[in-house]
């Protein structure tokens, strides 16, 4: 009797396959030590980096493995560099390796070869510049170029060559060659270009941050007006209690509030009987789709794998979300240009972008579907209402 295929698992490696990673760096034990760009593993010296599953090991459609880029045009592709990412290198993976179309991830890694970098330059997109000095802050490790180098407290610095001579002997590694790192993502001196398709999201994300500005000078001087009538009720009566009789009270006539100031309620038209958003036939047989919004603009907050559909006025809203109430085709398809992260259910997705630059969660991610959750708590219009 014929069975049906089973999912081939992905093979073993017994070659190692080359790949290309960033890396933060900081003091351990006073070693320079690699340290994850989004999660806080430490990749010790002289020790095998060995992924972690919750079952028996990588399989083709899990997302566990040690990631790397499979060149270093890829790796500047990821838009994973920030200022504290000041070492590239080429790592070693081997055991399982499940291969991506830009990249790939295994059970196994370690550092083939590393190179100290201009963080700043680096997340840029200026390429791969030598840095001449190295600033320790204490919870990290950055490295500056000569043009960036002014900024560095020299204070807690020390030479450039002299860590990356620290860490290579720790590491048992060869330097990268500065040659086989063509990381550039600009054109002409100081004339940063950005990526297809990201500036119309940038500049929806500096007109939120203007409006949010705005609201802000707007409830800070409400709450000011308030502060001094207050004291100056406080100072009247304390005047009137004891300045005695010498001066008749002034009668104060009090202006009525701005209009914008005066709330208005408008009754809620009552609730549909709709309760799905399947299309359905009127009395003519003609199809009709319920009239749910098909996007939705949101904000969002999270960490690792989790974002959390939040208010735009909530503080610390630092990720601005695309969503459509649809089925999912992946980033590829559903989100324009670049995107920081992607989160999906059965008929919705969200493409995310960082709001603030200091992005620290993973590519895939699980959110809520925004169309369940209240409007003025972040989410999109309530199907049920």
């Amino acid at each position: 009797m014929a069975t049906s295929p089973q999912p081939a698992d992905p093979p073993l490696s017994l070659e190692p396959v080359l790949g290309w990673r960033l890396w933060r760096l900081e003091r351990v034990g006073g070693v320079p030590t690699l340290r994850s760009v989004t999660r806080s593993d430490l990749w010790q010296p002289r020790e095998v980096m060995e992924a972690t599953c919750p079952h028996r090991g990588l399989t083709a459609v899990c997302r566990c493995g040690l990631y790397a880029a499979a060149s270093p045009q890829d790796l500047a592709q990821t838009g994973m560099a920030n200022p504290e990412t000041c070492v590239v290198g080429a790592i070693a993976m081997w055991g399982t390796v499940v291969e991506h179309t830009r990249g790939a991830r295994s059970r196994y890694a370690y550092p083939a070869r590393l190179r100290l970098v201009c963080g700043t330059c680096l997340a840029a997109g200026a390429g791969a510049v030598d840095p001449v000095v190295v600033t320790d802050a204490g919870d990290g490790m950055t490295a500056a170029c000569l043009r960036h180098a002014p900024h560095a407290p020299y204070a807690t610095s020390e030479p450039a060559s002299q860590v990356e001579s620290q860490l290579l002997s720790a590491y048992g590694v060869d330097v990268m060659p500065i040659e086989r790192l063509p990381l550039e993502g600009r054109s002409g001196p100081g004339r940063l270009v950005p990526p297809p398709g990201r500036v119309g999201v940038t500049l929806f994300a500096g007109i939120l941050g203007i409006i949010k500005f705005l609201v802000g000078l707007w409830i800070a001087s409400v709450v000011i007006g308030l502060g001094l009538t207050i004291v100056g009720a406080v100072i009247g009566g304390v005047v009137h209690v004891f300045g005695g009789e010498a001066a008749a009270p002034t009668p104060v006539v009090t202006a009525p509030p701005p209009s914008h100031w005066i709330p208005t309620w408008r009754p809620r038209a009552p609730a549909g009987p709709v309760t799905t958003d399947l299309p359905k036939l009127d009395a003519k047989h003609h199809l009709v789709t319920p009239g749910f919004p098909p996007f939705a603009l949101l904000c969002g907050t999270g960490w690792g794998t989790q974002i959390d559909v939040v208010s735009c006025k909530v503080d610390g809203a630092d990720l601005f979300g695309w969503a459509e109430r649809g089925p999912p085709h992946g980033p590829k398809k559903d989100c324009i240009g670049r995107w920081d992260a992607y989160a999906h259910g059965r008929r919705f997705w969200i493409c995310w972008t960082d709001f603030f630059g200091e992005f620290d969660i993973e590519r895939w991610v699980h959110s809520p579907n925004p169309w369940s959750i209240p409007v003025d708590e972040g989410g999109a219009e309530h199907e049920h209402r």
